[in-house]
Formats: C-alpha cells, structure tokens, sequence
C-alpha cells in the first residue's frame, strides 16, 4: 500500500496494520508467546513489546490532544530530546517490567 496521503487513508492503514499485529499474536503458540528475546534487546519477549508501543502510541495522542488545544507539546516527553530517545525507551521499559 502507499504512503497515505490522507487522514483517512492513514487511519485505514494503521486499523489494517493493528489487525495484523493482532493476527500474528494470536496465532503463536502459547510456547513461543513466552519466548524470551536475545539479550540485546531492550524488551525481553511480547508482553513488553506491547507494553512499549502502548505507551508511544498514548503519548502520540496526548501530542494531540495538546496541539488541539493550542498548547505546543513537549517531544518526545519532557526532559528528553529526540537525541536522547533511547534514554527514554529505557524509562519506558523500567515503568513496565518492575
């Protein structure tokens, strides 16, 4: 599919990528959803994977929701840049897996 052009066409495309997730999901084995993921990684297996986008996509909507209101949001959170994002995946990852 392309590049959306569109807000709808981008809403479209996040349902159809959301479902696909879900998909995917639903349709490992009890065994591998419990896999644990090489070292390297920041999240270790599924649950935190989930748990990390959440959080994005919650404050991708309270950018939003500010910008409607006429505020300028703080990006990507306060007291971080975009330089220091992997900064802020690693507080991210802390909040859900202690």
């Amino acid at each position: 599919m392309p590049r959306p052009k569109t807000k709808e066409a981008l809403i479209e495309l996040s349902k159809m990528n959301y479902e696909k997730l879900l998909t995917f999901i639903n349709d490992l084995s009890e065994e591998k959803k419990k896999v644990e993921f090489p070292v390297q990684y920041l999240n270790r297996n599924i649950r935190d994977v989930l748990a990390h986008l959440d959080h994005w996509h919650l404050m991708l909507l309270s950018w939003y929701e500010q910008g409607m209101r006429g505020e300028k949001p703080e990006m990507p959170a306060q007291g971080y840049t975009w330089r220091t994002v992997p900064e802020l995946n690693r507080k991210i990852n802390k909040k859900y897996t202690n």
